[in-house]
C-alpha cells in the first residue's frame, strides 16, 4: 500500500493555491499548486503522479519544495544562462529610436553600432523590442497577382 503523507493546509493555503491554480500566467506554477492541492485531499504520490500524469519522482520533489518553503515553492528558481548581449541603457535606447523612427531590425543594428553600442545579432534587437511589447514584422509585398486582362 503506498505511504499517503497528508499535508494539513490552512484555508487560506487553500484558497489560494485554488486560485494559482486556475490563474496563474505560468502553467509549472498551475500544475505545482494543483499537485499540492491533490496531496491535501490524502492521495498518495502514485494516485497524484497519476492524475496529473507527471512522473512519480516530480511530484514528490513538489510536495518536498511545499513543505520546505511553501508557497515560495511553486516558482521556478532563476535559470544560469549567457549575460544579455545588450545592457539595460542601450536596450531601452534601441526601443526608443524604434518607437520615434520605426525601421528595420538593421537600421536600428546599425544606429546602435554607430552610436558606439556593441554589434549585436538581428535576432537581438528583434528580443528587445518583444519584451518591450513591440511587435517587429517585416513589410510583405501583396500575394494577389496582378488583376488578369
Amino acid at each position: 500500500m503506498p505511504r499517503k503523507i497528508t499535508l494539513r493546509l490552512t484555508e487560506d493555503d487553500r484558497r489560494l493555491l485554488r486560485k494559482i491554480a486556475q490563474k496563474d500566467e505560468n502553467w509549472r506554477v498551475r500544475e505545482r499548486a494543483q499537485t499540492v492541492l491533490y496531496f491535501d485531499e490524502s492521495r498518495s504520490a502514485e494516485e497524484v503522479a497519476e492524475l496529473m500524469g507527471l512522473h512519480v519522482r516530480t511530484v514528490s520533489s513538489t510536495r518536498t519544495a511545499w513543505l520546505a518553503k511553501g508557497v515560495e515553492s511553486l516558482p521556478d528558481l532563476p535559470r544560469v544562462g549567457a549575460p544579455q548581449k545588450l545592457e539595460p541603457h542601450q536596450s531601452s535606447q534601441v526601443v526608443e529610436w524604434a518607437r520615434q523612427q520605426p525601421g528595420s531590425a538593421r537600421d536600428l543594428q546599425n544606429r546602435l553600432e554607430s552610436e558606439g553600442g556593441p554589434h549585436v545579432h538581428l535576432n537581438t534587437i528583434r528580443a528587445t523590442l518583444h519584451r518591450a511589447g513591440m511587435v517587429f514584422k517585416r513589410t510583405r509585398h501583396s500575394l494577389k497577382k496582378s488583376e488578369m486582362k
